[in-house]
């Protein structure tokens, strides 16, 4: 059994947005415990995490929440929840995908539900003074609360965009170890269904033990996918990725004898196919590796005077270490 408690709704208009906001505060009411009021009002822009505390603080509330709908056909809504107020403060993120059939009251129930099975997270048991048979029948109606929601696809914690940086290395036939190093840096956005679009920009520098130097500079558009457990805070998970570049390649070859050296520069393609690891470091950061293969669109040859010094090969094997920073 829990007590009367208040809650503050910030519903986020984006200055176009017309959400059902009414519907989805009747919703939650009638699954939060009897005499639950709530405090309602709308804003064009979320309001910072301290002003948020400080306006429930004022209207005794025990959670707040921001509700903010991304796009004008309401088919995603973004829910950021301070909970167990005032003692036990504690955030909590939601993202709600709803599918193109849903109608719209169907649509302002579920989120409604979502949000109250948020708030009584952070809700203070209290005993009641009734004999045992009565608290046990509580939890059961708390439990039928969070499964009604059925159409709706929820986002881990951390937002559905993420940005990646990183360091790259590659071996091919004819490097070291060491003769190959680069940086990346990407942006992705997370869909239902853990599926991620891609794309970045990649620079590597190549400097053979023969006198030649290799450069490129790529963009990237791709695709990846990841478990259920990747980025999730102290937990590892497992994706992969695959990526179709396009590469702005240069190479300069220089002689001793006689002192010489020229450039030549040239546009090829490649694609990239990577498995990728991910440890969670936090609720919105992930350590990231990947390791996988590259196919380029095109072989180059090298010539020092009239034989053959070395060759660019299709196949090369990539490392990439970095970050991923989802918000």
């Amino acid at each position: 059994m829990t007590a009367p408690v208040a809650v503050l709704f910030v519903f986020v208009t984006h200055g176009a947005v017309q959400a059902p906001a009414a519907d989805v505060v009747t919703a939650c009411l009638q699954a939060l415990p009897a005499g639950t009021r709530a405090t309602t009002r709308t804003a064009a822009e979320a309001p910072a995490d301290a002003a948020l505390l400080a306006e429930a603080r004022a209207g005794a509330a025990v959670a707040a929440v921001v509700v903010s709908w991304t796009d004008a056909a309401l088919r995603q809504a973004d829910v950021r929840a301070a909970v167990g107020l005032p003692d036990r403060p504690r955030w909590v993120t939601r993202t709600v995908t709803f599918a193109a059939g849903d109608q719209l009251a169907e649509r302002a129930r579920a989120l409604g539900l979502v949000i109250a099975a948020v708030v009584e997270e952070g809700l203070e048991p209290v005993v009641s003074p009734r004999p045992p048979p009565a608290p046990r029948t509580a939890p059961a109606a708390v439990a039928e609360t969070p499964a009604a929601p059925n159409p709706v696809a929820t986002v881990d914690d951390g937002g559905p965009w993420a940005i990646e940086a990183g360091a790259t290395t590659a071996f091919e036939s004819g490097t070291d170890g060491d003769d190959v190093i680069g940086g990346t840096i990407a942006l992705r956005r997370w869909l239902p269904g853990r599926l991620a679009p891609r794309a970045g920009l990649a620079f590597r520098l190549t400097d053979r033990d023969i006198p030649i130097t290799s450069r490129s500079f790529s963009g990237s558009l791709g695709l990846g996918w990841a478990s259920a457990r990747f980025g999730r805070p102290h937990a590892f998970g497992l994706g992969a990725r695959l990526d179709l570049l396009i590469m702005r390649e240069s190479v300069r070859v220089s002689q001793e004898q006689p002192l010489t050296a020229s450039e030549q520069a040239f546009w090829s393609g490649a694609l990239d196919l990577l498995a990728e690891v991910g440890v969670g470091l936090s609720r919105a950061t992930t350590f990231l590796g990947g390791l996988g293969v590259e196919e380029r669109f095109t072989e180059a040859r090298v010539l020092v005077p009239g034989r053959i010094d070395a060759t660019l090969p299709r196949e090369r094997l990539i490392l990439e270490l970095g970050i991923l920073s989802r918000f």
